[in-house]
């Protein structure tokens, strides 16, 4: 009876051993789990990136603002200072050369830029014999002439291609409303146009040569 009682603490012992080991269940492996590959650490927020959010350096460079491109226009182009493709002419605005039309030889000022051509020969008192203004263009076109603000009459040879395309004597405007001054054209595109005394081309008809070399290469 005494060796029985004695024996029942020690085998209740065990069962609360064998009971403890089975709930505590299998040991850790000592080996590491896989750790995920690239693409798959990409596709999640690290430590330092919560829920996605960007890095300090993103969001300093989400706030940069762009510099604007100097000169840029709305295009992204700057418009040129020069015309590309223009020349500047042989013979300056203001200078004198001398034009020969058939056998008659004039003095004349040159007038190749818009303010010279603009005024013309208005405003002056007179025009003397053997000398003129010469109108030259950069490009062929039809012309037209009118007379306020002159003193007396002129005759205007049109030209093209070194020849005389048709001449004209106009007359000062007399209108008090300049928009009612007669108008002169020329008869067809001209690249040139010779203002002269009244009477000095009465004897010029269309096809009488031209010549344009006192204004320096390429003039006819």
């Amino acid at each position: 009876m005494t060796r029985g009682r004695g024996s029942c603490p020690a085998a209740a012992a065990a069962i609360a051993l064998v009971l403890l080991a089975g709930c505590s269940g299998p040991a850790p492996s000592s080996d590491p789990s896989p750790r995920p590959t690239g693409h798959e650490s990409a596709a999640v927020g690290g430590p330092e990136d919560p829920a996605g959010a960007p890095s300090a350096t993103a969001r300093e460079r989400q706030s940069v603002t762009p510099t604007p491109t100097p000169g840029a226009g709305p295009s992204g182009s700057t418009r040129p200072t020069t015309p590309a493709g223009s020349t500047p002419p042989a013979t300056p605005s203001g200078s004198t050369t001398t034009v020969t039309v058939g056998e008659l030889v004039f003095t004349v000022e040159v007038a190749d830029d818009a303010a010279t051509q603009r005024r013309g020969l208005s405003g002056r008192t007179s025009l003397a014999a053997g000398t003129g203004m010469l109108f030259r263009f950069d490009e062929p076109a039809t012309r037209t002439f009118w007379m306020p603000d002159m003193a007396f009459a002129v005759d205007i040879a049109w030209i093209s291609d070194g020849a005389a395309v048709g001449v004209d004597t106009m007359t000062p405007c007399v209108e008090e409303d300049p928009a009612d001054c007669e108008r002169w054209s020329s008869p067809g595109p001209v690249d040139a146009a010779l203002e002269v005394p009244a009477g000095a081309l009465d004897a010029v008809a269309p096809g009488t040569p031209v010549d344009l070399s006192g204004l320096g290469p390429g003039a006819s």
